[in-house]
């Protein structure tokens, strides 16, 4: 086709030219549907419409390629005029529910695996647009719900478990935690291998707790810490676990979380606290081995006087706790003698809680 002056349109010879062949192949078309040639005639006249940038006269003779009894290379190349339409159209919306529509109806047996991959391709780039746009819109409960869908509906999409992960949180933010509770329980579920499990295991857990659901929230977040301990948010979900575990009176996920928590600690003192936070809870379920074992751990690696004393007495008040006078009353006897010899050097309140309980309990 020659140009006019400003080279990017035909000039006017060229689209005489280019109209007479449309109308000529139409004509054809119409008196001769069933002959064999027919097909590629109007593909010719998509494809020089589509050259030309004119996109809706092009679709008009893809989509009657599509109703002439195509072969499958020739209904392949109707369908990607049709898509590549709607990309320059500049609508990913549109975009997005024509590939669908295609992905789910025809048969890819026939036309081919990959384009069946390139399909999806386009899906997986549209659904992203889109949700960005239904998100910039306000729309941010479609924008999940959208992304969660096609995610389920492609398995094989490119950046899958970006798409669940986000349509998840998407929902989350759109303030319907249930769904997005599903969403992530949905995708935890799933046999093969993934990414983005610690955010989806974040996600449950936040999403059980707006739901109130405080005891099995603290189960979320303890699981998340124990078993990817390397995450960014390891450490929040095992205070996380520690405090509702606590207010919901299940001590024993307090201290196991609460341990959890001391291995997170840069200081000894950080380490020690959180190692005898883990101790008093398990004395209040009444876990008395678990409980000794801990501040076993804390007495071995405290560095100073204070946390020392303190650990002590918190295994003299167990072992009098169960009976075991003997061993509390020896316990409280040293840390007494101790305490009066580093008097100096204890916090004020903690010296008169050693010396006040060791004297009530050996007088």
């Amino acid at each position: 086709a020659k140009f006019d002056e400003s080279g990017t349109k035909p000039n006017a010879s060229s689209m005489a030219k280019l109209h007479k062949l449309q109308d000529s192949i139409s004509a054809f078309a119409d008196r001769f549907p069933n002959r064999g040639h027919v097909v590629d005639l109007l593909l010719l006249a998509g494809s020089a419409n589509r050259d030309l940038n004119d996109f809706s006269v092009a679709e008009g003779f893809w989509n009657r390629a599509l109703l002439s009894d195509p072969s499958p290379t020739q209904r392949t190349l109707a369908i990607r005029g049709l898509v590549q339409s709607k990309i320059k159209g500049g609508k990913p919306e549109e975009t997005l529910a024509l590939t669908r529509n295609y992905l789910k109806l025809e048969n890819f047996d026939q036309l081919g695996s990959g384009f069946q991959g390139e399909l999806i391709g386009i899906v997986a780039t549209s659904v992203k647009a889109t949700a960005a746009e239904l998100n910039a819109k306000g729309k941010v409960l479609d924008a999940g719900q959208l992304l969660v869908s096609v995610a389920n509906e492609f398995p094989s999409i490119p950046d899958h478990d970006i798409l669940y992960r986000d349509g998840a949180y998407y929902l989350a933010l759109g303030g319907n935690w249930k769904e997005s509770e599903s969403a992530a329980n949905a995708f935890l579920a799933g046999q093969r291998s993934k990414g983005n499990t610690e955010d989806l295991l974040y996600l449950k857990a936040r999403a059980l707790e707006y739901q109130l659901r405080f005891r099995k929230a603290a189960e979320a977040h303890l699981a998340l810490a124990e078993r990817y301990p390397k995450y960014a948010k390891a450490l929040a979900a095992a205070q996380r676990a520690e405090g509702l575990a606590a207010a919901e009176d299940d001590y024993k996920l307090a201290g196991k979380a609460a341990s959890l928590v001391g291995n997170y600690q840069s200081s000894p003192e950080g380490k020690t606290d959180a190692l005898l936070r883990s101790a008093d809870y398990y004395a209040k379920a009444k876990a008395w081995p678990e409980s000794l074992q801990i501040l076993a751990k804390a007495e071995s690696q405290s560095r100073s006087p204070s946390y020392r004393l303190r650990t002590q007495l918190q295994i003299a008040k167990i072992w009098n706790a169960q009976g075991e006078t003997a061993k509390a009353l020896a316990n409280y006897k040293r840390l007494a003698a101790d305490a009066e010899q580093r008097k100096e050097d204890l916090d004020k309140s903690l010296y008169r809680s050693i010396i006040g309980e060791s004297n009530f309990l050996l007088g």
